[in-house]
């Protein structure tokens, strides 16, 4: 086991401290999918006693974090290509719509400066080998878009099924897959936005689901034990036609 420390917040309970480690170690793939964990093993770790410990494993397998079997043990859910599919689903949908309103309303040379900013913190931390704070700055910079134009409750309510397209995401940036390339559509995302033109925003974020789908098969390819439902749900399904596409307006 190779759990990553955390530093305790002002005011946190164990509890919630626990929770908190063990999600980031899980979506961080510290805790690889399929690892066997305990209790036992996690409190002495952390140094902190097990009842909030087993709270933490409670929620998370509520989440499909962690999957308890009884007579067996605790294991880091597999990375579920349902679940990935899913989530991939809603958050497309849900960015046509997003796309649209930013290129209506247009955004300040503020708010385009604090994106571009945010793509050149990405380019920094990812050069450096830093995934994690790359991820969270990718994560952070998809985040504005919704906040923008005031999505923040859809855009958090998304993010309770997508901790196994977050595995894949950090999966995609550790094999190093298409990072200038992602970077590149980020920017041209942004340069139809100022543009006011949705046609182009929507074709430069179906290229990006596009380039998701090449990544899955290459990501699979070095982690294919850490995936479950691949035959049902692989790559092939995440190759929308643009007409499937939807703006809720």
């Amino acid at each position: 086991m190779k759990l990553k420390h955390m530093e305790k917040l002002p005011g946190e309970g164990a509890t919630e401290y626990a929770l908190r480690t063990l999600r980031s170690n899980i979506l961080h793939l510290s805790l690889e999918p399929g690892e066997r964990i305990s209790v036992a093993e996690i409190s002495q770790e952390m140094n902190i006693s097990r009842t909030p410990v087993q709270n933490a494993f409670t929620r998370l397998s509520e989440e499909a974090m962690l999957k308890i079997i009884p007579q067996s043990g605790t294991y880091v859910s597999m990375i579920d290509m349902k679940r990935v599919y899913e989530s991939v689903c809603l958050r497309n949908l849900m960015d046509q719509t997003v796309l649209y309103r930013l290129c209506e309303s247009g955004i300040t040379p503020k708010e385009l400066y604090m994106l571009k900013a945010n793509l050149n913190e990405q380019d920094f931390y990812s050069s450096q080998g830093d995934f994690i704070k790359s991820l969270a700055l990718d994560t952070q910079f998809h985040q504005l878009f919704y906040q923008l134009c005031h999505m923040d409750s859809i855009y958090n309510a998304m993010q309770t099924i997508a901790a196994d397209q977050c595995r894949v995401r950090m999966l995609k940036l550790m094999c190093k897959l298409r990072n200038k390339t992602t970077e590149q559509e980020h920017l041209e995302m942004l340069e139809a936005i100022k543009n006011r033109d949705v046609a182009q925003s929507h074709a430069i974020a179906s290229r990006h689901l596009e380039g998701f789908a090449v990544d899955l098969e290459s990501v699979h390819a070095q982690y294919s034990s850490y995936f479950s439902n691949w035959e049902q749900y692989g790559p092939e399904k995440f190759l929308f036609r643009s007409e499937e596409f939807r703006n809720l307006i």
